[in-house]
Order: structure tokens, then C-alpha cells, then sequence
């Protein structure tokens, strides 16, 4: 499992996140609906291949990538 932690702004935001390889193909995508405050979401990742990607978090307002590595 892969956990985000992420600060959501807004009273009530709407967010994609998403998993790419390094050949830019998205691998899975989920939409998310929070509120203001901290927050902890996790994607599955236990069919996806080692190696390196990014995970896209793009909300209504803002966005924002981390480089992920699976070992």
C-alpha cells in the first residue's frame, strides 16, 4: 500500500491522484473528495512492477508529485 498524506485546503475539494511510469502512462487513477485539513489516502500498488514512477495529486486548486520508488 502506498499512503499519500496530503493538505487539503478547502472547505470541501476535490482531488485525482494518480500513479505514472517514467514512459508517462497512467497506471491507475482515483478521484477523491475530502475537506479541509490533513489527510492520509492509500493506493493499492501490490500488482504494480518495481521500478520508479510518480504519483499525481491535483486538486481544484492546486497540484502537486512525488517521486515514488518500488522496491
Amino acid at each position: 500500500m502506498l499512503q499519500l498524506d496530503f493538505l487539503a485546503e478547502g472547505e470541501s475539494e476535490n482531488f485525482q491522484i494518480s500513479l505514472i511510469d517514467l514512459s508517462g502512462r497512467e497506471l491507475m487513477r482515483q478521484q477523491v473528495s475530502s475537506v479541509a485539513g490533513i489527510k492520509r489516502f492509500g493506493l493499492n500498488i501490490a500488482d504494480v512492477p518495481r521500478g520508479v514512477y510518480f504519483a499525481y495529486l491535483i486538486g481544484t486548486t492546486s497540484a502537486d508529485y512525488v517521486k515514488v520508488l518500488l522496491q
